[in-house]
């Protein structure tokens, strides 16, 4: 006992000075870092022990189960000999899934790394407290440690344990891959802290251009799109996987693998210090040391390359972060001036006298916000009701006039300079293209005037019908709404991509034992169910606006039309891509059954069941919404039983509709596509004239009898 007190005392008296010294260098550190990470994780032992012990106890069986799951596969892999000659797995088919998963790691924590550093709103917060920005810097960093961490720990650690448990590593291997792993953590952050300067950069830049970043976005997906299509149309006609797997495959794969390694030979270097394998070992089996010859100089090379990568961090992003952070870009306005005073020519081209309230000089800073906003309003009647402004010559009798009429109060002219030495505000009239426009002006100084002119404005919306309006207005939402590109174009690709797909799948392999039904069955039920099970946002498309769901209640206008417009675009969306994919469908499908497809009769029935389930799932939002639970709860943390119901439907529906196409095309399968359009365009009829009812009877009973 006296033995243990004393090592207990030996380390005590090291680590307490240490432990004081970094208390002391970064006080707060801590605090922040748990305070921000118990937010992301929703975990807190002081807050709820009994919820927090659950969640660890969960986060521990998952880790166990995660485990078992590969070491059984990697089990099968090696009983089976999935890679033929090569024994067990192949350590460079290993390590191109580690790589693969650590790259994946750098992009999620680069994009999540810098909305956090650069543009998250509690940055205002947390420095508003009293520690150091360093800190409020070191502190986001140390957070996105942590969760790569956990991360690692869930998924990356139980691969390499599995590995070593499946082919018989030492027993030092174990511990080995656990330490490592804290050093393999860092990874992500040390590089995403580095890249997410220029990637801020750009990301403000495109910010600040919406239009350029749909653009780019539209761009890439595009560009993408023609990868994947590309790779689809060169799979061989005679695939023969199974039957060429050993020969021709399999090596391929684990030829690839090594070349990624040499690709990315930084990364396969960490994973050859974490397993103890040399370039010169094909197979885990003859593995039998946790350290090699090269272990030192990996271990060097990663420390010092996290450590210069975090130093260039410190020493590049935090200024970078605090300067940002204190000035938000996205609340900068841009001031434009007018510079007039460089010459006299110009200022007699420009403008034409001032006209300024009598005694306006004397007014305080009060009173002139206030002559301000009044004058500003002025301006714009006077734009708009008077022509005098768009002819050539202008009468300085009339102006006066007009202003004294529209302000009830005096004016009187002066020339700019004097304008310029001592009023604070006023009127010009401007000459811009033989065209003249009268302008409100404010005193600046002795060279500049800021100006706010109308004509400048955006044009004046024309008029619309109530629909029209109300469909432009969520055209508008979903086009300013971040991420909607990238998510209306996956609606729209990824239907006929899984076609396209399906069908060169089936073409490179003998399916004439399938027969025609089930090859054509097969493909409407892909074509249905991803479309259908799609629909399920618009299972809460009405409860999602909250608070201002009421808003189309209170609308003076046709109701029905108003709860339509917010169904047009992904239905539009989603319609073309069914087009689409049918006239894929017709182009891919293999020979002894593309003579019986008829693209325009399979897209009508199979539209019209993706239309009437669309209804279908809008109806269910309409007649139990849940806006007043996103209002109190917010949108991610709901679960709403209208989305369950609308994708067991999608499931019911596509289900019915391929048994019964499948049963048409039996029978003769000559007419089952005119047969499949009546079936879908009866379920649409059926679908409107009882969204229609439900909805007028609804309102009925709860008294709402507005325009219908």
């Amino acid at each position: 006992m006296k033995v243990l007190r004393g090592i207990s005392n030996f380390f005590k008296n090291i680590f307490t000075p240490i432990g004081g010294f970094f208390k002391r260098k970064y006080a707060g550190l801590w605090t922040l870092t748990v305070m921000q990470l118990k937010d992301k994780l929703n975990f807190s032992f002081k807050a709820d022990k009994k919820g927090a012990l659950t969640k660890l106890i969960l986060y521990i069986v998952l880790f166990v189960v995660v485990t078992a799951a590969i070491s059984i596969v990697f089990t099968l892999m090696n009983k089976l000999s999935v890679f033929g000659t090569f024994a067990g797995v192949p350590i460079s088919v290993f390590n191109l899934f580690f790589i693969t998963m650590t790259l994946l790691s750098i992009v999620s924590c680069t994009a999540k790394l810098t909305n956090s550093l650069y543009f998250s709103k509690d940055n205002l917060v947390l420095l508003s407290y009293p520690v150091k920005p360093s800190i409020v810097f070191l502190s986001k960093l140390l957070v996105f440690y942590l969760l790569e961490l956990i991360k690692s720990i869930i998924y990356l650690i139980p691969m390499f344990l599995a590995y070593g448990i499946v082919f018989k590593f030492s027993i030092w291997y174990f511990p080995w891959v656990i330490l490592m792993f804290f050093l393999i953590a860092l990874i992500p952050v040390a590089i995403a802290s580095v890249i997410s300067i220029p990637y801020m950069l750009v990301k403000m830049f495109l910010t600040k251009r919406p239009f350029l970043q749909d653009m780019a976005m539209l761009v890439l997906l595009i560009a993408l799109t023609a990868v994947l299509f590309y790779f689809i149309n060169m799979i061989p006609e005679n695939l023969h996987f199974i039957m060429n797997w050993n020969s021709i495959y399999c090596p391929a794969l684990v030829d690839f693998a090594n070349q990624f390694e040499m690709w990315l030979y930084p990364l396969y270097c960490v994973s050859a210090l974490t397993i103890g394998a040399t370039v010169e070992n094909d197979s885990p089996a003859l593995i039998s040391k946790v350290f090699t010859a090269n272990s030192g100089f990996y271990l060097l090379g990663l420390i010092g390359s996290l450590a210069i990568l975090l130093a260039l961090a410190y020493l590049l992003a935090k200024p970078l972060f605090y300067k940002i952070a204190v000035k938000p870009f996205e609340y900068n306005k841009k001031i434009i001036f007018h510079n007039f005073a460089r010459s006299k020519s110009k200022i007699k081209s420009s403008y034409i006298d001032a006209f300024v309230p009598v005694d306006g000089y004397e007014l305080n800073s009060r009173q002139l916000i206030e002559l301000r906003i009044k004058f500003e309003k002025a301006l714009n009647e006077l734009v708009k009701n008077e022509e005098i402004f768009k002819k050539n010559k202008v009468s300085t009798k009339r102006i006066l006039s007009l202003l004294k009429r529209q302000l009830n109060m005096d004016f009187m002219v002066v020339n700019v300079e004097e304008f310029v030495e001592k009023y604070k505000i006023g009127y010009f009239v401007e000459t811009r293209n033989e065209v003249n426009h009268l302008v409100l002006a404010r005193s600046i100084g002795m060279t500049n005037v800021e100006c706010y002119d109308p004509n400048y404005l955006k044009k004046q919306n024309e008029t619309k019908t109530a629909f029209l309006s109300a469909l432009w207005k969520d055209i508008l939402l979903d086009i300013r709404t971040p991420g909607s590109i990238v998510s209306n174009y996956t609606l729209f690709i990824i239907t006929p991509i899984a076609i396209a797909l399906l069908n060169k799948l089936f073409a490179s392999i003998n399916t004439s034992f399938m027969g025609v039904g089930l090859t054509i069955m097969f493909n409407i039920l892909i074509i249905c169910l991803i479309p259908l099970s799609s629909n399920v946002i618009f299972a809460s498309i009405y409860s999602r606006e909250g608070e201002s769901a009421y808003l189309l209640k209170a609308a003076p206008v046709n109701y029905i039309k108003m709860l339509t417009t917010k169904l047009v675009i992904r239905g539009v969306i989603v319609t073309l891509s069914i087009l689409v994919t049918c006239i894929l469908y017709k182009y891919y499908a293999s020979d002894f059954t593309q003579k019986f497809i008829k693209p325009s009769m399979l897209f009508i029935g199979i539209a019209c069941l993706y239309i009437g389930h669309l209804i279908w799932s809008a109806e269910l939002d309409y007649m139990n919404p849940q806006d007043r639970l996103y209002s109190e709860t917010g949108e991610g943390n709901i679960t709403n039983p209208n989305e369950t119901i609308s994708t067991v439907l999608a499931f019911v529906v596509t289900a019915i509709f391929t048994f019964i196409s499948y049963f048409f095309i039996k029978e003769n399968i000559m007419n089952a596509f005119y047969k499949i359009a009546l079936v879908g365009f009866v379920f649409l009829a059926a679908r409107i004239a009882l969204f229609l009812l439900k909805i007028k009877g609804y309102r009925t009973s709860r008294g709402e009898r507005g325009r219908d």
